[in-house]
């Protein structure tokens, strides 16, 4: 399958599991809880897509370039094939490709941590989990946010840290 059909093939639940397979896949479930937070405030609110599944696949294009607001769905790199390996293995009933070759080195326990992921997502969906993020629609590394390199982040506070990330509300 394509980059492209995996995309249109998704349900909001394995587009949000994916993305928190990209985003947050061996931080706390705090972290992980409050990046479909983040997914689930935008999805509600009239500046972004509708749905939760075009929420975390919208992108831009810059100079020829998608630009994912979400990079795992778009950049080329470690999580990205990560995600799109665990889509297209639900997509094709494989599972959820809990092999060594599909994980990679994130962490020892990683199966157990993807199902802990989709806890959170189904959580999220079912409006079952409390936003931890105090209605943040942003969130970024907390190295990009001290190195103030992300020209929307700067000189922004954060409402909140969790995991690896910092949350904040534009």
């Amino acid at each position: 399958m394509t980059r492209a059909d995996i995309r249109s093939s998704l349900d909001n639940r394995m587009a949000l599991l994916c993305t928190l397979v990209g985003e947050t896949l061996g931080e706390p479930i705090e972290g992980a809880i409050g990046v479909a937070s983040v997914i689930r405030t935008r999805a509600i609110d009239a500046r972004w897509p509708d749905t939760i599944k075009d929420v975390c696949l919208q992108y831009v294009i810059r100079q020829g370039r998608e630009i994912g607001q979400f990079s795992c769905w778009f950049e080329n790199n470690a999580n990205s094939q990560r995600v799109y390996a665990l889509a297209e293995a639900m997509l094709t009933g494989k599972g959820l490709g809990f092999s060594t070759e599909f994980l990679g080195s994130v962490e020892k326990d990683s199966g157990a941590a993807i199902i802990e992921l989709a806890w959170v997502a189904d959580g999220i969906i079912a409006g079952a989990l409390r936003d931890n993020t105090r209605g943040s629609n942003h969130y970024l590394t907390r190295w990009l946010f001290d190195k103030q390199t992300v020209d929307w982040a700067k000189n922004r506070q954060p409402r909140v840290e969790l995991g690896r990330h910092v949350f904040l509300k534009l």
